[in-house]
């Protein structure tokens, strides 16, 4: 009889979504067999709640972070974050939800998100499921909200050291044993069958001056890089660069006026794109906003970061974990950046130490640990 796996996920940006396509691939690859089924939360959640939540989530993060901030510490405590979770729940409590999960059946739940943890959990108590459950925390420190399901799952994945000793801070009654310190899944089979010098023929370029990757848009409609963008354009530095804007094409628009008004002829500008790993691997670095999965595959692929300001909360933990590994520099304005950049471009020297560093990080084969936990998770039941 064939295992069945559920994932879930909910669409609060991209983050959650290609962790949980990162598995989905993987698993497949691994085991044809697996009969799988991917959920976004978001998709069967009551249609106005749903869709405000979304869209005040995208508005607060991206356009004021300061608010974002305040609401997440305000709610980062044990009363707080179970009054904040119980009505955030509220948008899920319709019948499609619960019978699409519950005639799937699954025997194991893999969540990377924890409004999924949180309705399995509860459809265990209830005897509608009898689904094993790993929930995978997609940022640095976790918030109070990941801990909810603790008594229920059978384990938590953590990108970092750091992040579990944090968690059993805030909550001294769980397991230890079952935090489970992988790392980030993100696994991408072409990153072995990628060769740099024929990336470069196709992109056009020589190795006689930096690459750099500028991931600039996001999934949302807008985006708050095109300051830090405007400013290296005016730096005229000395290196190829693509600044990639996602989704936000009116950002895509005001990019190419720019470029065409400076005549910079060493930026290319790109919409939304799909071969990641190709730029990652070109890339002699990666500016970008302190998003979870997007450092992390920087990670996977050993490239140092120039972060610019992202949404704070937990993009704020994130940057701070980055910088004092010495994995990245961070510019909160565009002078600094300035100043990074530069630093970047012309110090041979400190590029090599940051890529070091990165390439020294221990959690890099997160997946395959995923993978086995869920194999020996799924015998055991």
């Amino acid at each position: 009889m064939k295992k069945r796996i559920l994932i879930t996920y909910a669409t609060y940006g991209s983050g959650h979504l290609a962790v949980a396509k990162y598995i989905e691939d993987y698993f497949k690859k691994e085991n044809p067999d697996f009969e799988i089924l991917s959920v976004d939360l978001l998709k069967y959640s009551m249609p106005v709640i749903g869709e405000m939540s979304r869209m005040v989530n995208d508005t607060v993060v991206l356009r004021l972070p300061l608010l974002c901030e305040i609401a997440i510490r305000l709610s980062n405590n044990k009363i707080a974050s179970y009054g904040a979770l119980e009505i955030n729940m509220k948008m899920f409590e319709n019948k499609r939800l619960k019978k699409i999960i519950s005639d799937f059946n699954p025997d194991i739940t893999l969540s990377t998100h924890f409004y999924g943890s949180t309705i399995v959990a509860k459809l265990n108590k209830q005897q509608k499921l009898n689904s094993k459950l790993i929930t995978i925390v997609t940022d640095y420190k976790a918030h109070e909200l990941w801990l909810k399901n603790y008594k229920s799952e059978n384990a938590i994945i953590v990108p970092s050291i750091e992040a579990k000793m944090d968690m059993i801070k805030k909550c001294p009654e769980v397991d230890k044993k079952m935090i489970k310190n992988f790392g980030l899944p993100i696994f991408n089979r072409m990153k072995n069958e990628l060769n740099y010098e024929e990336l470069l023929k196709k992109y056009k370029l020589t190795n006689n001056k930096p690459i750099i990757t500028f991931f600039g848009g996001s999934s949302y409609k807008t985006s708050n890089s095109y300051p830090f963008f405007r400013k290296l354009v005016k730096s005229n530095v000395n290196a190829y660069i693509f600044y990639i804007t996602g989704n936000a094409k009116d950002l895509k628009e005001k990019a190419e006026k720019l470029v065409k008004k400076y005549q910079a002829k060493n930026i290319k500008i790109l919409g939304y794109v799909t071969n990641v790993p190709e730029f990652m691997t070109i890339s002699d670095f990666i500016i970008t906003k302190p998003g979870g999965v997007l450092i992390n595959e920087c990670i996977y692929f050993g490239k140092p970061m120039l972060l610019i300001n992202g949404g704070g909360g937990q993009e704020k933990d994130n940057y701070k974990y980055l910088v004092r590994k010495g994995f990245a520099l961070r510019a909160s304005n565009t002078f600094a950046f300035s100043k990074h950049l530069e630093h970047l471009v012309k110090n041979k020297v400190l590029l090599e130490i940051m890529k070091k560093r990165v390439l020294s990080y221990e959690n890099k084969e997160a997946m395959e640990k995923l993978y086995n936990l869920t194999i020996k998770l799924l015998k055991d039941k």
